[in-house]
């Protein structure tokens, strides 16, 4: 009779992972972590994480930067191979983590947002009647806040301006508010700017910025003069001595507002053309005019 080799002993419970099991792990925290890197710079592409994130991996960097590093150091020595997947992981976490705070929460702990950019004279000007003037290459977004004054603050998206500054003209009337850029480091530039007016003034507004958006519904207007380019919302309170417009802009009306158009304008269909310009309501006497000066593309449109 042949005897049968003896059954080797069979131990319950989760089997050591083999060599090769340990590779595919390093291998895809690698490929992860790569690819992390890469959603970083889709995102800078994109204009949606600011540049000055890298002073944020540099300040953290014993969690960041030194556990990468660690991992390629130990590349190829004779370290297990647990202890590479957990330094590359480590660094992985944080190059998702810090984006996401960039994005959603801005916290005051990363040096990118330890930078005071606001400046807030909410409820702490008296006259009513304000000058507004802003020349910039870069953006702005305007909307209306509740009470008298203004806000200012930084737009949170990669470009190439600096951040705001108010100075206020005194002694004269109406009070001159000049909005001009403080020079920063390259890395902490951005878009351009949030502006909120206060509805409880009167604003005489005098804009060149590219590329914004003027939110004008509950801001009480006098004389306004907007150039470059962009998006500009009026609503059906706006009225106003003088409104002029040179660039590339669209223009959203709201329907019950009657408007007149002066200069080479594109108009929704409905509107009526007439010797004085384009008239938004063919059936009312208009309140407000808007007048497009030359070398203009401005759109209206309703909404």
């Amino acid at each position: 009779m042949v005897e049968q080799p003896p059954c080797k002993r069979q131990v319950r419970g989760s089997t050591p992972l083999s060599g090769s099991e340990h590779m595919n792990y390093l291998m895809i925290t690698r490929i992860l972590f790569l690819i992390t890197i890469s959603f970083n710079a889709l995102l800078y592409i994109l204009g949606y994480l600011r540049a000055s994130i890298l002073y944020d991996y540099v300040a953290y960097w014993p969690l960041t930067l030194l556990p990468a590093a660690l991992h390629f150091f130990l590349y190829r020595s004779k370290v297990q191979e647990y202890i590479k997947v957990c330094t590359i992981l480590l660094s992985t976490i944080f190059f998702i983590t810090f984006p996401i705070l960039h994005i959603l929460l801005q916290p005051k702990f990363l040096p990118t947002y330890s930078v005071a950019t606001e400046v807030n004279r909410v409820n702490q000007i008296e006259v009513s009647e304000l000058d507004l003037r802003i020349d910039t290459k870069g953006s702005i977004e305007i909307s209306s806040i509740e009470g008298k004054g203004y806000l200012l603050d930084a737009i949170n998206l990669p470009g190439n301006i600096g951040f705001p500054e108010a100075i206020e003209i005194e002694n004269v009337v109406p009070k001159i508010i000049v909005i001009r850029e403080i020079d920063v480091d390259t890395l902490l530039k951005t878009k351009g700017w949030k502006i909120g007016l206060g509805n409880k003034n009167l604003w005489n507004l005098d804009i060149f910025s590219i590329d914004s958006t003027i939110h004008l519904e509950n801001v009480n207007l006098n004389e306004v003069v907007i150039s470059g380019t962009g998006l500009i919302y009026l609503d059906d309170q706006n009225i106003f001595d003088y409104f002029a417009v040179r660039g590339n802009f669209t223009i959203f009306v709201p329907e019950n507002l009657s408007l007149l158009v002066e200069g080479n304008a594109l108009v929704p269909d409905r509107w009526l053309e007439a010797t004085i310009g384009y008239l938004s309501q063919t059936n009312q006497t208009y309140k407000v005019k808007i007048v497009v000066l030359s070398d203009s593309e401005v759109r209206f449109e309703d909404y």
